[in-house]
């Protein structure tokens, strides 16, 4: 990997961002961070885990077939530097996969199975705010990260970082927003049935619901119905 100058990396790093921010999707998104990671690092491999209430699960790779089977190897283990980078918030270094204590079921299979030699796992989070994910590096060389890499990783795992919080910011605003508008409309749904059936606005409700659970359609999908058609099959 070609050294670089300061201003060199803060160019890259500027570029990355940009590359970042206009990725259409978040699926694409996650890939091309983890595509990027290798170009950034040298590593190897690369991959994104989200982190869930259970275990770290696997959303992109940089090489579908290494990461998917890395992954397995880790859950079936029950552990591993990605599932203690986001549990504990921190950043996981496995300089030389051969010398390494922890993990000793999963780091035998990824021994004897895999190509894999150096790991480098980042908890992704900003601040204390709750662990986004994990972005993990794979090298089949050992000591593949150096300081002057690891401190790039490092640079690269905040913009990862911040990539994702827009996402999940983005995913909330979207998720309030469908909320609001379908808040309204079963309002309007239920001012209709108000005037219709002379009812009140508690008995209307209780149409919206009773009719949802008849035709097994969301109460928001009747409702949605009833605003834009006016037609209503009264449950009663």
């Amino acid at each position: 990997m070609a050294e670089r100058s300061e201003l060199g990396w803060a160019r890259l790093f500027a570029d990355l961002a940009r590359e970042l921010e206009i990725t259409p999707t978040t699926e694409q998104r996650l890939h091309r961070i983890a595509e990027l990671a290798t170009s950034v690092t040298g590593c190897t491999w690369a991959a994104i885990a989200m982190a869930t209430d259970q275990t770290p699960v696997v959303a992109a790779t940089s090489d579908p077939d290494i990461g998917e089977h890395i992954a397995k190897l880790q859950a079936a283990a029950g552990g591993g530097p990605t599932w203690q980078a986001v549990r504990t918030g921190t950043t996981v270094h496995v300089p030389d996969l051969i010398n390494e204590t922890r993990w000793p079921e999963h780091v035998r299979e990824l021994i004897e199975k895999t190509p894999v030699r150096a790991i480098l796992a980042f908890c992704l989070q900003l601040d204390d705010q709750h662990p986004l994910g994990a972005l993990t590096l794979y090298s089949d060389r050992r000591d593949a990260f150096p300081p002057r890499i690891y401190q790039a990783a490092t640079v690269y795992a905040d913009h990862a970082a911040i990539a994702l919080d827009h996402d999940r910011t983005q995913a909330t605003a979207d998720n309030l927003k469908i909320a609001l508008q379908t808040s309204r409309e079963i309002g309007v749904a239920v001012g209709i049935l108000v005037e219709r059936y002379r009812v009140s606005s508690e008995q209307a409700f209780d149409m919206l619901r009773l009719a949802s659970q008849h035709t097994h359609h969301k109460l928001r999908h009747i409702a949605e119905d009833l605003v834009l058609t006016g037609e209503f099959n009264d449950p009663r």
